[in-house]
């Protein structure tokens, strides 16, 4: 039998690991949130605009079967190198600009969510495409941020 109840799950959990991870980036002063080499080689700055693009790229390609480019320019997909691109796009951006984009995308895709129907949810692969491009990866990231600034003081 079929979760009838997949989407208010979904909802809640994405809600749930957004929320601390945006309680997170409250406690962060803004040399924090610009220091580079945080989680790997990116600093949080690049982490919310890695965010922010995988959200809008589920959006589009929900809503409009259209999967966005990072700029790969016709090379073959590789995962590491989109997010490489999508993030070096984004460097000379100014942090407020990256961290409105980031609230709004949340909003955006929380609602695509709530739009959806629990036939549309009950697609395994969307489903679970939704959940680990969401609070999966929120969840990802900010323990990893954690880590980072743990280590880095």
């Amino acid at each position: 039998m079929q979760d009838l109840k997949r989407k208010s799950s979904l909802l809640s959990l994405m809600q749930t690991e957004h929320t601390q991870l945006e309680a997170l980036l409250t406690t962060l002063s803004e040399e924090q949130l610009l220091r580079p080499d945080v989680t790997d080689s990116w600093s949080i700055k690049d982490v919310l605009a890695h965010l922010t693009w995988w959200e809008q790229e589920m959006i589009s390609e929900i809503l409009h079967g259209v999967e966005l480019d990072p700029g790969l320019g016709g090379e073959p997909w590789s995962t590491e190198r989109a997010n490489k691109l999508m993030v070096e796009a984004k460097w000379n951006t100014p942090l407020s600009e990256i961290l409105a984009a980031f609230h709004d995308s949340y909003q955006q895709i929380f609602q695509m969510v709530e739009g959806l129907t629990e036939i549309d949810l009950a697609n395994d692969e969307m489903y679970t495409h939704l959940v680990n491009n969401t609070a999966n990866h929120y969840a990802e990231h900010r323990r990893w941020i954690e880590a980072g600034l743990n280590l880095r003081g």
